[in-house]
């Protein structure tokens, strides 16, 4: 029986000894008590409940360490009894405090022991509750267990049908890698004619941008000629400057006659050059076509090349004046030529027919002077034939013919004067195509007398 308070008169007083055994009896006591009510709510509890009478236990665990602590504390006074007699008083009221502390903690554990009683009854109840659950879901999963069994049998069919699919399509995959492979590779030779089209086009247009510098400096050069000669020979002049063979021929009646030209070699005497309009060529067919004409190959192996060799590319383009071809602007090129170079022939031919409006009065005056030519040449035919008529012999004929074509170019020359150097040869020219555009007694006489002037000429 634990004593509390002082000693009661009579009796024996407690000693310090006997307070100190009758704390380690009491604590003991309380620690077997407490350990004993914690077992038995340990059994009564099931596993789902454990972290709730953990919890008891933690607190009882408390208790017994403030329990320690307690007993640490007086096991300190025991060592520190020799030191704190004269404290014996303070020592009396720690002890009345340490009673008191027993027995509130006693109270406490009276508590807790009816908190773990009132835990374990409703554990049991949760554990009830639990087993029926867990009973009605094992029903539940079985089955569901059946249904997913026979889903599985399913399965393992749909998986057999799968990996047939998944060869067939490792199949297929081979071959598109394969096909992706010589994708790549014609990509990558793609790539490469790509870079090889983007330097051309570069290439390209350098050259575009600098035929369009031409033709704007052409077109200022043109637009400073003061005749149709000039013109034509300025035309020539800067087509020159861009391409390798250049040369204007004037058409006159039944044929085409060169009058400028640039890059030809120099036994080639252009103002004797003269293209019938029956023979097939390249500058004969842009005179019928009335615009652009471009041979190559064998289109050109057909033709008649005017400056003789074999060009690889040839371009004609007619000077069109009042809806008739004036004059032929002919090129040809040993390499093809660009579709630049085309249209910049177009572009000067174009502008140089605008620009011989502006000559309109020259071309006016040359035109009647070759009416007059053709006049005096008709008069020298007529008494030519009045002659042959008369039963003149064939040299008077002649003879007299000579004398009327000197007469006629006297005339001529007067009249021609003052219209320039392209005028005073329109008799000449005349007289030349009736010889080798005609075969008539008229034509061989004139060739006769002009051989005779000739050889006088040379003579004196």
């Amino acid at each position: 029986m634990v004593r509390d308070g002082p000693a009661v008169a009579g009796t024996t007083p407690l000693t310090d000894m006997d307070l100190r055994d009758f704390a380690r009896t009491e604590t003991d006591a309380f620690v077997d008590r407490l350990t004993a009510h914690a077992d038995e709510a340990a059994r009564k509890a099931r596993a789902h409940a454990d972290h709730e009478i953990a919890a008891v236990r933690a607190q009882a665990d408390g208790l017994q360490s403030e329990l320690e602590v307690e007993a640490a504390r007086a096991a300190a006074l025991e060592a520190d009894l020799d030191t704190v007699i004269e404290a014996h008083r303070q020592v009396e009221a720690e002890r009345d405090a340490a009673v008191a502390r027993i027995a509130s903690l006693k109270t406490e554990l009276e508590a807790a022991t009816t908190l773990v009683n009132e835990t374990a009854n409703e554990a049991d109840a949760r554990v009830k509750a639990a087993r029926e659950a867990f009973e009605k879901d094992a029903a539940s999963l079985q089955a569901e267990l059946a249904a997913l069994q026979a889903q599985l049998a399913t399965q393992q069919s749909d998986i057999g049908t799968l990996q047939a699919e998944r060869a067939s399509a490792a199949g297929r995959l081979q071959t598109t890698a394969e096909k992706l492979d010589a994708a790549q590779r014609d990509n990558t030779e793609q790539s490469g004619t790509i870079r090889q089209l983007q330097k051309r086009l570069t290439q390209s247009e350098t050259a575009v941008a600098a035929t369009l510098a031409s033709s704007v400096r052409a077109i200022e050069a043109l637009d400073s000629a003061a005749n149709t000669s000039d013109l034509f020979a300025t035309m020539v002049k800067q087509l020159g400057m861009e391409l390798p063979r250049v040369a204007v021929f004037r058409v006159k009646g039944n044929h085409l006659v060169g009058e400028h030209g640039t890059g030809l070699d120099a036994t080639v005497d252009l103002s004797k050059l003269m293209i019938p309009m029956s023979v097939d060529s390249v500058i004969t067919r842009a005179v019928a076509h009335g615009g652009l004409v471009r041979a190559e190959g064998e289109q050109l192996a057909d033709t008649r090349a005017p400056f003789g060799g074999t060009p690889a590319c040839a371009l004609a383009v007619p000077v069109i004046f009042q809806d008739e071809a004036f004059a032929v602007l002919y090129a040809d090129f040993n390499l093809p030529a660009s579709q630049a170079h085309a249209t910049l022939m177009v572009l000067l031919a174009r502008h140089a027919g605008a620009l011989l409006s502006r000559l309109m009065q020259e071309l006016k005056s040359l035109k009647e002077l070759r009416d007059y030519a053709a006049v005096l040449l008709q008069e020298a035919e007529q008494m030519f034939a009045s002659d042959t008529a008369a039963g003149r012999p064939a040299p008077e004929c002649t003879s007299r013919l000579r004398e009327t074509i000197d007469c006629g170019r006297q005339l001529f020359s007067q009249r021609a004067a003052l219209e320039g150097p392209a005028a005073t040869g329109l008799l000449n020219e005349l007289i030349t195509a009736t010889i080798s555009g005609q075969a008539t007694p008229f034509a061989g006489a004139l060739k006769s007398a002009l051989d005779i002037r000739e050889a006088e000429r040379n003579a004196s």
